[in-house]
């Protein structure tokens, strides 16, 4: 197998690994709200404050920043979702 396929299939499986990761979240998040642990406004103050301080992280690289902050953003909208009712009926 060449390396460019080796790559291309490691980048496929690192996108399924964080489709994943972000399924586990969004569950762990109707939960959360569900159960009344935590409330969605609460839950949206941290997410924001993240997105803030992770493109202040030296350590980051500009795509590393980008993808946390795509995540974080998605988590936002999981929050908004679950907050309006969108998937109350869901289990």
């Amino acid at each position: 197998m060449s390396r460019h396929k080796e790559l291309e299939q490691q980048v496929e499986v690192l996108g399924g690994q964080m489709v994943g990761v972000q399924a586990a979240f969004d569950a762990l998040l109707g939960a959360t709200i569900q159960t009344g642990a935590a409330k969605p406004n609460t839950l949206k103050i941290a997410v924001k404050s993240a997105i803030e301080v992770f493109p202040m992280n030296p350590n980051m690289r500009k795509n590393e920043v980008a993808g946390a902050t795509a995540f974080l953003s998605s988590v936002l909208e999981t929050i908004d979702r679950l907050e309006s009712g969108y998937d109350k009926g869901a289990e």
